[in-house]
């Protein structure tokens, strides 16, 4: 008598390191035609240096980001010590550097203003 065949291939025993030992990795990939959704934290916005508190230098250094960029900001919300972002942009450096320069400029203004005290 013979044994049917299975569908399934058997599953390998082994996962993690040695399944990606000469594999590519890939680019994650963007979807440039849909918004995106991105969270930018800090765990030094805290008291004086609290984003809530700098709610005009975010408006400012978002809106002259999103211009010099080409990125559309659709909605932004100031949390305590995080920015949630929805936004759109046609490539993805631009992305790329839309929060670069979002998140030194704020963290450049804020220092400004309350500098870290040296230990």
């Amino acid at each position: 008598m013979k044994k049917q065949k299975s569908f399934f291939k058997a599953s390998r025993k082994e996962h993690g390191g040695v399944l990606a030992v000469g594999k590519r990795r890939a680019k994650r990939p963007l979807a440039t035609k849909n918004s995106i959704h991105i969270t930018m934290r800090s765990d030094l916005a805290k008291g004086q240096r609290s984003l809530m508190k700098h709610k005009n230098l975010i408006r400012k250094v978002v809106l002259k980001a999103s211009k010099r960029f080409e990125i559309k900001v659709y909605r932004y919300a100031i949390c305590g010590n995080h920015l949630h972002f929805l936004i759109k942009g046609s490539y993805k450096s631009d992305i790329q550097n839309f929060f670069r320069v979002v998140a030194g400029h704020i963290a450049q203004g804020v220092l400004k203003l309350y500098p870290l005290t040296q230990l």
